[in-house]
């Protein structure tokens, strides 16, 4: 090559480094005019047409660098990683494989592979990749920085804070090293050590909303709110674009989020975040924060009554009228951000015309609410009922989802709709009762109830709270979840199911083979305890009664589910505290198969309920595995659910009057085997006959509880209390008496 072409490259590089890219690429195509096959001069103008988002002509520019020069394997990356961004993954990993089949495993090559693994969902095999290129250079940034993003994503939270800190000792003044290093400490609530990351990001790259919006998180978590509330107000006047999802899951609490949260609210989270992963150290504070809320002049907490907020009181001891004026307020800030409405009424063209029925969720799925409603569809009786579901979240394809769309009428994907184009669909389709199944949950969607797309709406299964709102008209549940006496506790009108309110599935497959205790992770002798409850349902008090219950039956386990390593650690640190040794708790992992996950039920012994939450579908397993459930009712509903479960599976005894009892019961059942083995015994026999496992019992008591509000609303009657009578039919399974 001749020394101008050597000059003009030497200047184009130079040009692209200083971020100059326009003069870069014009120097490089001036090159390739000159002498076409230089093939340094293609890759350069490949890279600045890349970053200048010019896709086709970037690729085209890397294939006339390769064609030149087919040994230059930064080339041949250029391509791939246009192919990523052209949405060509399989194109982009067949390349890739075929330079790793010709003996090319340098870092880069290495590190690219990974991301286009890790894209197509294998994040294993992505992680294998990355430690290869981290083998052959060990402070290669790529690697390093990828692998700890995906660590973070797969709740690998211990590798990924050595993978981080690995990151920030070899690259110290890296803004996005430091902001990773951040994100993970965050998880570790080391709220003092993210601020200082995020500090020195900022000092790097004063223009890093990551880091200044994670700085904002650690000041919440640290309680200077007025600091963290100044931080996102330079975000927001900035107009920054926040991150779409954080590892500590953040952006996954609501629609809208973002555009409501304050640094009070953060706060919030934060102490509810510490809770899921049962780090109690603040857990007064977290409890003074709810009932501060619960209590508050509405008029001072604007901003704050974000509808994430009832889900966090879940797991928090609040008294039900104090929750009940909270949802109120969630209900009213809600409606108050949607356009007035009226409240529709579907004209009849005939006393015959069936009543149509629009159930929305976010869990038509793998989700504990698609496993119970998975039969609830096509059960319907199609002479009566017509029956519609709005998916608010994308149905992955399963047999539960494909169980679920087809048992409905019309099965409509309306995740990617806002909530004013998911109501004028659902009014549209002219739904008469309007079901929210998921309420305040986290993917819930209640501002689409707020707007009126049904004549009726009714609160049922997905939150086990009112919702406080004055557009939903009735709430589905039972006498134990709401004895006489608690219908106060309700903002809507209750209609009492003659059995318990919590639908069940009586046909869950149960698969226990590969299992045995070995695999497990159990001891081959010894009783076990479970609770496979969701660990934001714990609290210090109950398991430090679990402990005692572990002290006083020798040779005993409990079996506990933890999503992550840090909830793993504080448990284990607590057990440790009550005198516990750390081999006495076994953690089950998440299993995707429902049907292998009941299949673990049956090397349990016992079912240890929770205080504030009751376990609601965890029961249900557990129940229908043959495991007895211990529980202690409370004054909410939340707290009642166990009570509900027992009472209609035919085990009154089971419901303890306070928790002395229950740690009693749970001490003499663990220790007189014959008892334990004849209330298995009752159990199995009753699985048969009661009305909780009666599916189709359960489907004709709503389809009477929405009969009779339709019935009310016909004859232009307002929404009333009302209790569905027992059924006595000889065509289905079970008579209630």
């Amino acid at each position: 090559m001749s020394d101008p072409l050597q000059a003009a490259l030497a200047e184009a590089a130079a040009r692209f480094k200083a971020g100059d890219l326009a003069s870069a690429g014009r120097i490089c195509r001036s090159v390739v005019d000159r002498s076409p096959d230089t093939a340094t001069a293609w890759a350069i103008l490949g890279t600045v047409n890349h970053r200048q988002g010019l896709l086709q002509e970037a690729l085209e520019a890397f294939r006339r660098a390769v064609d030149s020069a087919p040994g230059l394997t930064g080339a041949w990356n250029g391509c791939a990683a246009v192919l990523v961004d052209l949405g060509r993954l399989q194109e982009a990993e067949v390349l890739l494989r075929d330079l790793q089949s010709k003996g090319v495993s340098d870092p880069f090559t290495l590190a690219n592979l990974a991301n286009v693994v890790e894209l197509r969902g294998d994040s294993e095999e992505a992680l294998e990749l990355y430690e290869r290129a981290l083998e052959t250079d060990g402070r290669f940034f790529p690697a390093l920085l990828n692998r700890g993003q995906l660590l973070l994503r797969t709740r690998r939270f211990s590798e990924a804070l050595d993978n981080n800190i690995r990151l920030c000792a070899a690259y110290p003044d890296v803004p996005p090293a430091l902001v990773n290093l951040a994100e993970v400490q965050l998880n570790f609530c080391r709220y003092a050590e993210a601020l200082s990351a995020c500090g020195r990001a900022l000092e790097r790259d004063p223009k890093s909303d990551k880091a200044r919006f994670l700085g904002a998180i650690a000041l919440a978590g640290l309680g200077r709110i007025d600091e963290s509330q100044n931080a996102l107000d330079v975000l927001r006047q900035a107009g920054s674009a926040l991150p779409n999802r954080l590892s500590i899951g953040i952006a996954t609490t609501g629609t809208g989020f973002y555009e409501r949260v304050d640094a009070r609210l953060l706060h919030l989270f934060l102490r509810y975040h510490e809770q899921e992963i049962c780090d109690w150290s603040r857990r007064d504070e977290f409890v003074d924060a709810i009932n501060k809320l619960a209590g508050a002049d509405p008029r001072t907490r604007q901003g704050y009554m974000d509808e994430t907020v009832p889900f966090m009181t879940l797991g928090a001891p609040i008294k039900p009228t104090e929750l009940l004026a909270l949802v109120s307020r969630v209900a009213k800030d809600i409606e108050n951000r949607c356009p007035a409405v009226s409240p529709r009424r579907r004209a009849r063209a005939n006393a015959s015309q069936r009543i149509r029925v629009g159930y929305v969720s976010a869990d038509f799925r793998d989700h504990p609410t698609g496993y119970l409603t998975r039969r609830l569809y096509a059960l319907h009786d199609r002479q009566r009922f017509e029956i519609y579901a709005y998916a608010l979240d994308v149905s992955k394809d399963s047999p539960v989802a494909r169980d679920i769309e087809a048992g409905c009428d019309v099965f409509r994907d309306v995740h990617d709709l806002d909530d004013t184009q998911i109501v004028g669909r659902m009014a549209a389709d002219e739904i008469d009762i309007a079901v929210d199944l998921s309420g305040y949950s986290r993917s819930g969607r209640p501002a689409v109830f707020a707007m009126r797309p049904a004549p009726l709406q009714v609160n049922y299964l997905g939150f086990p709270c009112s919702l406080g709102a004055d557009y939903v008209d009735y709430v589905l549940l039972d006498s134990v979840v709401c004895p006489s006496g608690f219908e106060g506790n309700w903002h809507e009108r209750v209609v009492g199911l003659p059995a318990s309110y919590l639908l069940t599935n009586d046909r869950e497959r149960i698969d226990v083979s590969g299992w045995d205790r070995k695999s497990l992770g159990l001891p081959q002798t010894g009783l076990i305890f479970c609770c496979f409850n969701n660990c934001y349902k714990f609290d210090p008090l109950t398991f430090d009664l679990w402990m005692n219950v572990l002290r006083r039956v020798e040779d005993s386990v409990l079996w506990l589910y933890a999503p992550n390593e840090v909830t793993v650690m504080n448990l284990t640190q607590r057990a440790a505290e009550n005198g516990i040794e750390a081999s006495r708790l076994v953690f089950a992992p998440h299993v995707k198969d429902h049907g292998s996950h009941l299949g673990r039920y049956l090397f349990a012994d016992l079912f240890l309920d929770t205080r504030y939450c009751n376990a609601h579908t965890t029961a249900v397993d557990a129940l229908w595995c043959g495991v007895p459930v211990i529980t202690v009712p409370g004054e909410t509903m939340a707290s009642r659910v166990g009570a509900s479960l027992l009472n209609a599976a035919g085990l009154p005894e089971l419901i303890c009057k306070d928790w002395n009892g229950y740690e009693e019961k749970s001490v003499w059942l663990a220790t007189h085997s014959d008892e334990l083995a004849q209330l298995k015994a009752k159990l199995a026999a009753n699985r048969g006959s009661c009305p909780l496992f009666d599916t189709e019992g359960q489907v004709r008591a709503l389809e009477a509880a929405f009969e009779e509000m339709w019935r009310r609303h016909q004859a232009g009657l307002p929404p009333e209390s009302f209790n569905v009578k027992p059924l006595v039919n000889k065509d289905f399974r079970n008579a209630w008496h």
